[in-house]
């Protein structure tokens, strides 16, 4: 009686174990593992563009980095418009062909809160003086993850990936206010990719887009 009850016991915590290691192994992505991935990839949330500043010409001309990064052109208008919401000291130092040239540098205030980081490019000559050529890294907006909205999951031939909807609020910066498109501004509805790799659930690359874009795109 006792060995069979022994063999009884030794059978039982056998089929535990087994489906404890498939429930371990499991594909399925819950909100709450979904969450963990996006927050490492938000990293510190900061949203920020490289912007010149120090000796400055800027131009008049249409560039597409505006378009591809949600921000807008950078022009002598934008520095003017960043100079009277009180972001950036200006100085004019003439026209040049297709621009204006500024000397442009941030208010103490301004350098402590949303300038994260300057660097200087070179030094230039101009009329006798010596000016650095810099670019500053200025935060647009700090990028939260507000909520997770759907999980799509499916089986491929390559496993198992999902399609997460969810919604980034931005807190728009003074500098956010006046360079970022309508887009990035509150709350944003975005898309992302996961793929099952031999560690578990990853973004699948950079597989994270605006959901109007996604959508568009048929991803």
């Amino acid at each position: 009686m006792d060995r069979f009850f022994r063999a009884v016991v030794l059978i039982g915590l056998t089929g535990l174990l087994f489906s404890g290691i498939g429930a371990c192994s499991s594909d399925e992505l819950t909100r709450k593992s979904a969450a963990k991935i996006l927050e490492k990839y938000n990293g510190d949330g900061n949203e920020a563009i490289d912007l010149a500043s120090g000796y400055v010409v800027a131009g008049w001309m249409p560039s597409p980095d505006g378009f591809l990064s949600g921000t807008k052109q950078i022009t002598p208008d934008t520095y003017r418009a960043m100079e009277k919401a009180g972001l950036v000291y200006l100085q004019s130092l003439g026209r040049v062909t297709g621009g204006e040239k500024f000397l442009v540098e941030f208010p103490e205030s301004v350098k402590n809160r949303y300038v994260l980081g300057t660097e200087i490019k070179e030094k230039v000559v101009v009329d006798g003086k010596t000016y650095a050529k810099e670019t500053s890294r200025v935060l647009l907006a700090k990028r939260s993850i507000k909520q997770i909205t759907g999980i799509r999951q499916e089986q491929t031939k390559a496993g198992s990936i999902a399609r997460i909807e969810f919604v980034f609020h931005f807190e728009v910066s003074p500098f956010g206010q006046l360079l970022l498109d309508g887009l990035f501004k509150g709350d944003v509805p975005y898309i992302a990719k996961l793929a099952v790799y031999d560690d578990g659930w990853r973004i699948a690359g950079e597989n994270i887009y605006p959901a109007v874009m996604a959508n568009a795109l048929g991803l």
